[in-house]
C-alpha cells in the first residue's frame, strides 16, 4: 500500500476555498459539508457506498417533501374538479382536470417548486460530495500502468522495465519494477479442484470420518501444483503486463507519450489490484475491444426487441389470458381480489425480468467482454441495464397511453389530444405498482439480513463441527451489487420526476421505496455487506448524468402535456423557467466533475517527484500485481 506524502500536495480546506468562486453564484443553494454522523458513517462504509446511499436519500427527499406540498396544492385541486365523481386514484391525477381548466397553473407553481427543489438537492450532493472526492485522491494510489498488447519476447520484466525507460527518455530511474502476466490457465483450474479437495476434506475432518484417501488426494494435487510452480517460467508470457513507476509524474507523461505513440504500446492506469479479475488479465485489448463491439451490438438489440417482450409479458400477465390456457384458475370478476391480482400480476413478471437482465449482461461482461477489472464489468453492467430500464418506461407509457385509447381514437379522430391527456395520467398505475414490489422486496431482503447476522454472530459458525474455513467463509461480507440494485431505483426516480405532478399520489409511493432502500442498505453495508471495490465515489458520475437525462425527459413531458391541455403559455413558462434552470445546474455540475475528475491529473502537475515511499513498500506494491497462482502463500491450506 502507498505510503501517503506527509504535506499532501493537495490540502482540503485550501482546495475548498479555491472552489469558492465556482459555487458563489448557487452559494443561497449550497448546503454545507455532511453532519458528523454522515462522516461516521462515510468512515465506516467507504466513499462508494457513502455516495450510493447520499443518492437514496437525494431521492427520498424529492418524492417525500414534494408529495407534502402537492398534498395541500394538487390533491384539493384535482378531487375538487367537476368531473370527479367519486374520489380514487384516478381522481388525484391531472386527467380531472379538462382541457382548458385555469386550475391547471396550480400544477404549473406545484412543477417549477419541485424543480427548484430537485436542483437544490442535486447541488447539496454535489457540494458533500466534492470534499470527500479530493481527499480520496489526496491519499493516493499506486503508480501502475496496464499494457496490453505486448510485442512477443518484450513481455519479461527486463523487457518492459527497458521499454517503458525506452518512453520515459531511455532511463529507467522512474521505474520501481514490472510483472510479467502469464497464461496460467491450467495451473488455475488444478488450484481450482485442489481447493474443492481440501473442502471435502475438512468436512469429513470435521464430522470425524475416515480421511486418509481424501488426504491423499490432497497431497497428490498439491503436489502437481507446487511441480507447475517450479516451472513457472516455461508458462507461457500473455501479451499483458503491469509496470508500477515511483511517480504520478512519470506515470502521467508514459501515458501522454503512449497516447501520441499509438503504434507503440496500449497502454492505461492499472486497476488497483483488489480490482483486477485475474481470470481476464492476460486478454488482449484487441479481443476486448471486439467482444465489446460485439456485446453492446447485443445489448442494443435486446432493446430493439423489447416492445414484442413487454406485449408478451403483459399478455402473461392478463388473467382472462391465463384462465382460457389453465382451466384451474377460477377466480371471477367479482372477486375482490380479481383487480388486485390483475394489477400486480404484469409487475410481478415486469420485475422477474428486470432481475433476469443483470444477469444476462454480467455473463456477457465477464464471459465474452472479458473485463480486466471488475469495475469495468460493473460500469458497463449498471449502463446497459439502466438503458434497458429506461427504454422499458418509455415503451411501457407510449405503448400503453395509445393502446388504452386506440378505440376510442378511432371512433373518433378528433378527440386523439383529450384521450392522450387522460391515458398519460392512467398509465402511472403500473410504475406505481412496481414501486410497491420493490417496497415489499426491501422488506424481504431485510428480514433474511437480520437472521444471517444472528447466525454469523451466534449460530453455525459457532457450532463444534463447523470447519475453520465455513466459520471463516461465514463472517466473510456479501458483496453490494450496484450494478442490480442502482438501475431498479433509477426507474422508480423517474417515476417520482415523471408522474410528481400528473398522478401525484406516486410520489408518496416512490418515496416509501427509497426510505426502505435508504434504512435497509445502511443497515446491511454497516453490518453484513461491503464494497468489493471503492472508485472514490465514481459512482456519482453516471448517476448524476442518468438524473439529468430523466429530469430533462419528465420536463419535456410536462411542457407537452401543457400543451395538450391548451395551457400554451404556462408550457412556455415552465420551458423558459424549469428547463432554463435545469441547463444551468447541469452546466454547473459539468464543473464539479471536471475538478472531481482531473485533480489528479492536477496533482502530477503540481508535482516533480511523487514517491511511493520507503524501498520496503515499494517492493510490496510490486508484489500486489503479480498472479495469485503463481504466488504460494495465496494458495488455499487444509485448516
Amino acid at each position: 500500500m502507498v505510503t501517503p506524502s506527509p504535506s499532501p500536495l493537495i490540502d482540503i480546506e485550501t482546495t475548498s476555498k479555491t472552489w469558492a468562486p465556482l459555487l458563489t453564484t448557487v452559494n443561497f443553494l449550497a448546503i454545507e459539508v455532511t453532519s458528523p454522523a454522515n462522516k461516521t458513517l462515510h468512515d465506516v462504509v467507504g466513499l462508494d457506498a457513502f455516495v450510493f446511499l447520499s443518492f437514496l436519500s437525494f431521492a427520498f427527499e424529492i418524492s417525500f417533501y414534494p408529495f407534502l406540498l402537492a398534498a395541500v396544492l394538487l390533491f384539493p385541486t384535482y378531487a375538487t374538479s367537476s368531473s370527479v365523481s367519486s374520489l380514487g386514484y384516478n381522481s388525484l391525477t391531472i386527467g380531472s382536470l379538462g382541457s382548458g381548466d385555469k386550475r391547471i397553473y396550480i400544477a404549473l407553481i406545484f412543477s417549477l417548486s419541485f424543480t427548484a427543489f430537485f436542483l437544490q438537492r442535486l447541488l447539496k450532493l454535489w457540494h458533500n460530495f466534492l470534499p470527500l472526492r479530493m481527499k480520496f485522491l489526496n491519499e493516493g494510489g499506486e503508480n501502475a500502468i496496464l499494457l496490453t498488447d505486448v510485442p512477443d519476447g518484450m513481455n519479461t520484466e527486463e523487457g518492459l522495465e527497458e521499454a517503458v525507460g525506452f518512453l520515459l527518455g531511455g532511463s529507467t530511474d522512474d521505474v520501481i519494477g514490472a510483472v510479467p502476466m502469464r497464461l496460467a490457465t491450467e495451473l488455475e483450474l488444478k488450484l481450482a479442484e485442489r481447493e474443492v479437495a481440501i473442502i471435502e476434506l475438512e468436512k469429513l475432518i470435521a464430522s470425524a470420518e475416515d480421511s486418509a484417501e481424501a488426504q491423499q488426494i490432497v497431497s497428490s494435487l498439491t503436489s502437481e501444483c507446487e511441480g507447475a510452480l517450479l516451472t513457472s517460467d516455461k508458462i507461457p508470457a500473455s501479451t499483458c503486463g503491469v509496470v508500477i513507476l515511483s511517480s504520478l509524474r512519470a506515470k502521467t507523461a508514459l501515458l501522454t507519450r503512449i497516447l501520441t505513440k499509438p503504434d507503440m504500446l496500449v497502454a492505461s492506469s492499472a486497476p488497483n489490484p483488489k480490482d483486477v479479475n485475474w481470470a481476464n488479465i492476460s486478454n488482449p485489448f484487441t479481443s476486448e475491444a471486439r467482444a465489446r463491439s460485439v456485446a453492446n451490438a447485443l445489448a442494443l438489440t435486446l432493446v430493439l426487441f423489447l416492445a414484442p417482450i413487454l406485449t408478451l409479458i403483459t399478455s402473461l400477465g392478463n388473467l382472462e389470458n391465463l384462465k382460457e390456457t389453465f382451466s384451474f384458475i377460477t377466480i371471477t370478476e367479482d372477486s375482490p381480489f380479481y383487480g388486485v391480482l390483475q394489477g400486480l400480476l404484469p409487475v410481478i413478471l415486469l420485475s422477474v425480468f428486470f432481475a433476469l437482465v443483470p444477469i444476462l449482461l454480467s455473463l456477457a461482461a465477464n464471459k465474452i467482454i472479458k473485463f480486466k477489472s471488475k469495475s469495468q464489468a460493473i460500469l458497463w453492467v449498471f449502463e446497459w441495464h439502466s438503458r434497458i430500464i429506461l427504454a422499458s418506461f418509455a415503451i411501457i407509457l407510449v405503448a400503453g397511453s395509445l393502446f388504452s385509447q386506440l378505440q376510442e381514437m378511432l371512433d373518433d379522430p378528433g378527440a386523439i389530444v383529450e384521450l392522450l391527456a387522460l391515458a398519460v395520467p392512467e398509465s402511472s398505475t403500473i410504475f406505481a405498482n412496481y414501486a410497491l414490489i420493490e417496497v415489499g422486496a426491501g422488506f424481504i431482503l431485510l428480514s433474511q439480513a437480520v437472521p444471517a447476522l444472528v447466525r454469523k454472530l451466534f449460530g453455525k459458525a459457532n457450532h463444534p463441527s463447523t470447519t475453520a474455513r465455513a466459520k471463516r467463509l461465514l463472517a466473510v461480507p456479501d458483496k453490494i451489487e450496484y450494478e442490480i440494485i442502482l438501475p431498479k431505483t433509477l426507474l422508480i426516480l423517474l417515476v417520482a420526476i415523471v408522474y410528481g405532478t400528473i398522478a401525484p399520489l406516486a410520489l408518496i409511493i416512490c418515496a416509501a421505496n427509497f426510505f426502505v432502500e435508504l434504512k435497509v442498505y445502511t443497515f446491511l453495508l454497516a453490518h453484513t455487506m461491503e464494497n468489493d471495490i471503492e472508485g472514490g465515489g465514481e459512482l456519482l458520475y453516471p448517476l448524476s448524468s442518468f438524473t439529468f437525462t430523466f429530469l430533462y425527459i419528465g420536463e419535456a413531458m410536462w411542457a407537452a402535456y401543457l400543451g395538450l391541455q391548451e395551457a400554451i403559455i404556462a408550457s412556455v413558462i415552465f420551458a423558459v423557467f424549469a428547463i432554463g434552470a435545469t441547463v444551468y445546474v447541469h452546466k454547473k455540475v459539468n464543473v464539479y466533475v471536471l475538478i472531481s475528475g482531473s485533480a489528479s491529473l492536477l496533482q502530477a502537475a503540481l508535482s516533480d517527484e511523487r514517491e511511493q515511499g520507503e524501498s520496503g513498500s515499494r517492493g510490496d506494491v510490486v508484489a500486489e500485481y503479480r498472479q495469485p497462482c503463481l504466488v504460494r502463500s495465496t494458495w488455499v491450506e487444509v485448516e
